[in-house]
């Protein structure tokens, strides 16, 4: 009854193969490519109405003499007069040793001071 089945090694990248099975749908009767919406519905050109330009009873007649509003209330004058700059005495002094800086100063001068001694060390300068 029951016998072994065929064993097959299936490695990676084969597949099986493609199997089609027959189709049962038949087309019966004659087919027309138009539905009964667009038997309804046909597609026609857009129809517009004709531009008609009424006359109206808004425009000017001769020349305008005149100022609008906003150039009557904008007008340039021209540049305006400087006032002139007023520089006040400032009432601000310091009192005693400013230290942050001198401290600053001295430090720098040191620092120079050894660099140019360890200049001075390393390269022979004749003074005359």
């Amino acid at each position: 009854m029951f016998t072994e089945t065929k064993k097959t090694v299936i490695t990676r990248g084969e597949r099986a193969e493609k199997v089609i099975h027959a189709d049962n749908l038949r087309m019966e009767g004659k087919m027309t490519a138009v539905s009964s919406n667009q038997e309804d519905f046909k597609q026609t050109r857009g129809e517009r109405a004709e531009i008609v330009k009424h006359e109206t009873s808004l425009s000017s007649e001769g020349r305008f003499e005149g100022k609008s509003m906003s150039q009557e209330e904008y007008k340039f004058y021209g540049q305006g007069e400087r006032a002139e700059i007023i520089k006040h005495a400032d009432n601000l002094k310091v009192e005693g040793r400013e230290s942050e800086t001198d401290e600053k100063q001295s430090y720098v001068l040191i620092y120079l001071c050894r660099r140019f001694e360890a200049y001075v060390a390393t390269n022979i300068i004749y003074v005359i």
